[in-house]
């Protein structure tokens, strides 16, 4: 991918894939340096548009392209010109809200990259430990967490 970037893409300087050493496996980044705007034809928008003609034809991806804001920030946040939130007591509601506002935003002229910050895909468990029971038991509830861990992801 990265290397389709570099070559394909036009005004790209190089391309730096990053991939998190443990957590999240279906999540990555890749970072795009462009040739300075001085020395080239292409506007940062329209680069961002070759991007996403290239990730679109990956129909399995889900796929942001971000622009940094020239405003600054930090964090991920600075690259959202825009940025909603939705707040409630029902999880299942919020989600169902969250799911609608994203298909309207996506039918407006000029809004590219419209995803709500919930993402379904990452499944998770809780445990929880009856301190008092573990206590009396004595395991410690760190020995709980490792078994479970160890139990989900292996050995590494």
């Amino acid at each position: 991918m990265s290397e389709r970037m570099k070559s394909e893409v036009k005004g790209v300087d190089f391309v730096v894939p990053q991939v998190p050493p443990e957590g999240r496996m279906n999540h990555s980044h890749i970072y795009i340096k462009l040739i300075d705007a001085s020395k080239r034809k292409e506007t940062n928008v329209e680069i961002a548009g070759q991007i996403r003609k290239i990730l679109m034809k990956y129909k399995d991806l889900r796929y942001r392209v971000n622009i940094p804001s020239a405003l600054g920030g930090g964090g991920e946040a600075q690259f959202y010109p825009i940025r909603g939130s939705l707040l409630g007591q029902d999880f299942n509601k919020v989600v169902e809200l969250a799911k609608l506002c994203t298909e309207e935003m996506k039918k407006k002229p000029g809004l590219v990259d419209v995803e709500p910050g919930l993402n379904l895909n990452n499944p998770e468990y809780q445990v929880r430990v009856d301190r008092q029971k573990a206590s009396d038991l004595g395991v410690r509830v760190i020995d709980v967490a490792t078994a479970v861990r160890l139990m989900f992801l292996g050995r590494r």
